[in-house]
């Protein structure tokens, strides 16, 4: 099940709006498989399409409003622009969802402003709607961006838990729910762990497995991957069963004098496509609008030296992101696949070298004399290639 969640607020809380994406699509890593529900973030600079009507609000509000299940609004010190029946776009959005019985999160940013930088119709108009719907219902205030984060994460966890009940039935990866007496019988014995690992394998470049054992420990990796939790004996043991457990069933075989190689079979490609079907219009829709997201934070960052600062305030994707992602594509064929895992190498650089500049404290300085800005702009270029040619191979339309 698709929840569309529409964003909206005035332009002065550009940040909390990114982070409100990143937090969805965190929900989405985490919960969608066991609740069966995607979120679906809409915003009308990217979800609405050019049409006419007698006010510009009401094609969003025919687009957007109506088919969203929630909306989360933010507000700083602007209202926005009135609409000819509420004070703003943002408002009337609000007032829509209200009147449809649908859910609203309001919040309201305390954060301190500089006096001469504010437009004070609006600052004002912003104290009147905040006094008026706190009259309401209940509304959220925070001081920074870390408490917002915080407040919307569990604030948005609780809301789709009390309004929208969870449609899962048995979503695990390699389910025997729904397979013939055959398909069953032939997975039986294979553990989830195996399961996974076969999944993953069958969307490798190589189609294999790569099991190494050296000073730092066992090692098994594919798509990417690394399964193994360094260091750790009971996962070492997890990992190298499984692996055992798919040369037992013929659907991986040994490769190589070391007989560290193991190749996906003909019997391990139909098995993962058992455990793993062709996926259905959720996980599409889910990976579409991370790979939009990423691709909007992308653009955040800058590409001029000039503006090399800029890294600072760009809200980056969760490292989950760029994993989950991975693992969306693989049902999607062998190339979704493979883009897949080019795209989550170039985010993890991306954020790699981003989060080196933002942790650096600003009085202390970032030496950017030794920063490479060649290499930046063309691993964003390369970013933006692999993210563009993954959201055409899944969605040639």
């Amino acid at each position: 099940m698709v929840l569309k969640v529409m964003i909206a607020s005035p332009s002065d809380v550009r940040h909390e709006r990114q982070a409100v994406h990143a937090l969805m699509h965190e929900w989405n890593a985490i919960h969608s498989q066991s609740r069966g529900q995607v979120l679906l973030p809409l915003a009308w600079e990217n979800n609405s399409a050019p049409a006419f009507a007698s006010r510009p609000q009401e094609v969003i509000n025919r687009q957007l409003t109506s088919e969203s299940d929630l909306i989360v609004a933010i507000f700083w010190t602007r209202l926005g622009t009135p609409t000819g029946v509420a004070p703003s776009g943002t408002v009337e959005e609000i007032d829509e969802h209200l009147r449809l019985g649908k859910p609203a999160m309001l919040y309201f940013s305390n954060e301190p402003v500089r006096p001469d930088s504010i437009d004070e119709e609006q600052y004002k108009a912003v104290r009147d709607f905040k006094a008026d719907v706190m009259r309401r219902g209940l509304v959220e205030h925070y001081d920074t961006l870390d408490e917002f984060k915080e407040k919307f994460s569990r604030q948005l966890a609780q809301t789709i838990i009390e309004r929208f009940p969870s449609t899962a039935q048995s979503t695990s990866v390699g389910s025997l729910q729904g397979m013939s007496r055959d398909d069953r019988d032939a997975l039986r014995g294979i553990s989830q762990d195996a399961r996974v690992l076969l999944v993953a394998a069958s969307g490798d470049r190589n189609a294999a497995v790569l099991m190494t054992e050296a000073m730092g420990g066992l090692s098994v990796e594919t798509n990417e991957r690394d399964f193994v939790e360094r260091g750790n004996r009971r996962s070492e043991a997890q990992w190298r069963k499984a692996v055992r457990e798919l040369v037992e069933a013929g659907f991986v075989e040994q490769r190589g004098i070391e007989g560290e190689i193991f190749e996906v079979t003909e019997e391990g490609f139909r098995a993962a496509d058992l455990v793993n079907p062709v996926p259905n219009n959720e996980k599409k829709q889910q990976l579409l609008s991370l790979l939009h997201q990423t691709r909007l934070i992308t653009h955040e960052l800058p590409r001029d030296q000039s503006k090399a600062e800029q890294i600072r305030q760009v809200t980056l994707w969760p490292d989950a992101d760029a994993a989950l992602l991975r693992e969306l594509a693989v049902p999607f064929g062998k190339d979704a696949a493979n883009l897949g895992a080019e795209a989550h190498r170039h985010l993890t650089t991306v954020a790699t070298t981003s989060r080196s500049v933002q942790q650096t404290p600003r009085e202390r300085g970032f030496d950017w004399a030794r920063f490479d800005w060649n290499r930046w702009i063309e691993e964003l270029n390369a970013t933006e290639r692999t993210l563009v040619s993954l959201a055409s191979t899944v969605d040639p339309n």
